[in-house]
């Protein structure tokens, strides 16, 4: 059984307009939306975040499947707040951003999931294809809509953090994001 990685927190404020096939496309509004982590070191949470991302979600909670989303990731923009484990994790083994400049998150499909809704879709990371599910809420009010969500991630099966790292009582297996 896998392993996995800690939930992760995805909080965006999209503001809303019509796309050219005629579903909503949320256009993200910078200084509300984030794309938080959660992981261990030595058996002590860390937070972290990605400070650059970009968005195009185009959802319908009335047309599912013509819903989609796809979110690209600066990972040079991931901070722990703490500068030695921010350079570890740019680095080999890691993310090693200076191959590998973005992520890529790419919903396959998109269906509700009891009061909230589920999307499954391929995580790229470094080159490397993974299945995701990332399950959401969505609030609306006049002005915007809100989508705030959460994935499990193994990040041994992502790849991340092998050899000397490898070991989860040292780094936890489990990453909230």
């Amino acid at each position: 059984m896998a392993r996995k990685i800690a939930w992760a927190a995805v909080t965006a404020l999209w503001a809303w307009s019509a796309g050219a096939d005629d579903l909503p496309r949320w256009n993200i509004v910078a200084g509300e939306s984030s794309l938080a982590f959660v992981a261990e070191q030595a058996g002590a949470k860390f937070r972290g975040r990605f400070e650059m991302f970009d968005a195009d979600v185009r959802f319908d909670a009335s047309r599912l499947s013509d819903s989609r989303a796809t979110v690209v990731i600066d990972m040079a923009s991931a901070t722990t707040f703490e500068s030695e484990r921010d350079g570890i994790l740019r680095g080999e083994g890691w993310f090693e951003v200076e191959r590998f400049a973005t992520a890529r998150f790419e919903a396959d499909r998109i269906e509700g999931n009891g009061d909230g809704f589920k999307t499954v879709g391929r995580l790229v990371l470094r080159d490397v294809s993974h299945p995701v599910e990332f399950e959401f809420d969505v609030t609306e009010d006049r002005n915007s809509r809100r989508l705030d969500g959460r994935a499990r991630l193994d990040r041994i099966a992502l790849g991340l953090g092998l050899g000397e790292w490898e070991d989860p009582a040292w780094i936890g297996a489990d990453v909230i994001v």
